[in-house]
């Protein structure tokens, strides 16, 4: 496994799934209310704005990073390797067919074009995230609703290495 570069603000805390919590990121701003019912970037989203962050800007890159790299670890991170979740990407991205090793699950979803922040948001949902019929429409979506993923962070890991799209 890959090994991934310390995040920009360091915890103390292990990654274990059990102790990252989808409101991990999230304590570090007491006075706010974090609704764990709401996809993260939505909240990440309400969060930046009531903090002044304008969206884009290096405060709001930061923190939009952090957030994103503790919720891919909890979702996928520590699991990277495991040809279940593999096969769980598989699924929630509709991608048909029975696989049966890590290798053609990483085949499969190599032509797909999916917002990994949307990817991300849905994973535990009944939803799936939007697929999009080409790289253009994927890079419009992820460029309006600034949906992005640290280039770096996602070319660490195995799983969504495969789906990462060049957008600028």
């Amino acid at each position: 496994m890959t090994r991934r570069k310390p995040r920009p603000e360091p915890s103390s805390e292990s990654n274990t799934d059990e102790e990252i919590s989808p409101l991990h990121f999230f304590t570090k701003f007491p006075d706010f209310d974090y609704d764990p019912e709401k996809p993260v970037s939505q909240e990440f989203k309400r969060l930046g704005a009531r903090m002044g962050w304008r969206q884009g800007s290096r405060k709001w890159k930061k923190n939009w990073n952090i957030c994103m790299d503790e919720q891919y670890d909890r979702l996928i991170g520590t699991r990277v390797n495991s040809l279940d979740t593999w096969q769980q990407m598989c699924r929630k991205l509709l991608v048909p067919g029975e696989f049966t090793s890590i290798r053609q699950c990483r085949k499969a979803l190599s032509g797909t074009f999916v917002n990994l922040v949307d990817l991300l948001d849905y994973w535990e949902s009944e939803r799936c995230p939007k697929r999009f019929r080409s790289h253009t429409a994927l890079v419009e979506y992820t460029r309006t609703e600034c949906m992005f993923v640290s280039r770096e962070i996602v070319k660490q890991d195995k799983a969504l290495a495969g789906l990462l799209k060049r957008i600028f």
